[in-house]
């Protein structure tokens, strides 16, 4: 938040709100969605890094279709010069479509047991830290 207070300014009609309990990108736009209608907000800006503005924007509209609440999601950081050079420039694309299948149960438990079967070891895959 200081970094976008510096780039951008703050808002004395704003009010901060932190969700610390998330462990994923999707819970962290549910729980957000849940604080905005327990303080009777109208509107968020999510404030977050330059490479994870379009998935964290998708999944907080999603979080709040129908609420009539309004989303705008910013960068707290710059984008590098030759952004498209950056591995999380392309990864967020492929963690985009996997937020939004692990909220179909179906796909989540075919991509489970395509995991295991391509896996086929010790570890278990932790599909909600995506």
């Amino acid at each position: 938040m200081a970094t976008y207070q510096k780039l951008w300014g703050s808002s004395l009609r704003a009010q901060v709100l932190i969700e610390p309990e998330a462990r994923s990108t999707t819970q962290n736009a549910q729980f957000v969605a849940r604080l905005m209608r327990q303080h009777g907000s109208k509107s968020v800006v999510v404030v977050t890094s330059w490479y994870h503005v379009p998935r964290s924007w998708v999944l907080m509209k999603l979080a709040v279709l129908g609420q009539g609440m309004g989303v705008r999601v910013v960068s707290a950081d710059m984008p590098p010069p030759n952004l498209w050079i950056e591995p999380a420039f392309w990864q967020e694309p492929a963690k985009l479509w996997l937020s939004l299948a692990s909220e179909c149960p179906p796909l989540v438990r075919a991509a489970q047991a395509a995991a295991r079967w391509l896996v086929r070891g010790d570890r278990p895959i932790k599909w909600d830290t995506v």
